[in-house]
C-alpha cells in the first residue's frame, strides 16, 4: 500500500475519533444526571488519549530516513528533497497535535453545559485541522 493511501487510512480512522467525540457531545446535551455526565467526560478523556498515530509515525520515519539517505548525495538542493522535508514537519506537527492530550477538568466543566461542549468542540476542532494536515501531506514517489 502506497505512503499516500496509508496516510488516507490513518485520516480515516482519526474521523471515526471525531465521530465518537460529536456522539459524546449529543449525549451530554440530553443527559442531566451528574453521573452520566462524569461517565462521557471519562469516556471523552479516554478516546482523546488513545488517538493512533503509528501509522503516522511510521509514514514519517520512513521519509525521514528516505531523506536522510539523500543527503551526502548533493541532493539536498532537490525538489524531492524539499517535499520529504515538508512532509516530514507536517508530519511531526500531526503527531504532535494528535499526542496533546486535554483532559476535561470535571470540577470546571461538570456544572456548565455550554463550557464542556465548547471543549469537546475545541477539541474537534483541532483534530478536524490535524486530519485536513495530513490530507494535504504529498508523499513523493520514488521515481519522480
Amino acid at each position: 500500500m502506497s505512503r499516500a493511501s496509508r496516510l488516507a487510512t490513518a485520516a480515516n480512522g482519526i474521523e471515526a475519533v471525531v465521530k465518537k467525540l460529536e456522539d459524546i457531545k449529543l449525549l451530554i446535551k440530553v443527559n442531566k444526571s451528574v453521573d452520566e455526565i462524569n461517565n462521557l467526560i471519562d469516556d471523552f478523556n479516554n478516546i482523546t488519549a488513545e488517538i493512533d498515530t503509528t501509522d503516522v509515525e511510521d509514514i514519517m520515519e520512513e521519509l525521514d530516513n528516505w531523506k536522510s539517505g539523500l543527503e551526502g548525495t548533493n541532493l539536498e538542493n532537490t525538489e524531492k528533497y524539499t517535499t520529504l522535508s515538508e512532509a516530514i514537519d507536517t508530519l511531526t506537527n500531526v503527531i504532535d497535535n494528535l499526542s496533546e492530550s486535554e483532559d476535561i477538568n470535571y470540577i470546571e466543566k461538570i456544572n456548565d453545559k455550554k463550557k464542556l461542549i465548547d471543549s469537546i468542540d475545541d477539541k474537534i476542532g483541532k483534530i478536524n485541522e490535524t486530519i485536513g494536515e495530513i490530507e494535504n501531506v504529498e508523499c513523493p514517489g520514488a521515481f519522480r
